[in-house]
């Protein structure tokens, strides 16, 4: 991550409603600089269709890069 202040937040959310609402599943501070995996677990949506979605809270003024998000992968598991 590259944010400003330590309240920006990076959040995962998931939406069982075609977008209409949205569930934080997890969140992710300014407070972690390096690449890492980080894992969510959606297991309390099996057999919903679901909408996933990640959202930048940025409370700072000013220009930075914010996240990089790469391989997300969802996978199903018996």
């Amino acid at each position: 991550t590259n944010l400003r202040h330590a309240l920006d937040v990076l959040y995962a959310e998931v939406s069982v409603d075609g977008g209409t609402t949205w569930q934080p599943q997890m969140l992710l501070s300014s407070a972690i600089s390096q690449w890492r995996l980080v894992q969510v677990s959606l297991a309390r949506f099996r057999g919903q269709s679901v909408r996933v979605r990640f959202r930048l809270h940025n409370v700072a003024t000013g220009t930075r890069d914010g996240v990089w998000i790469d391989d997300v992968r969802l996978i199903y598991r018996k």
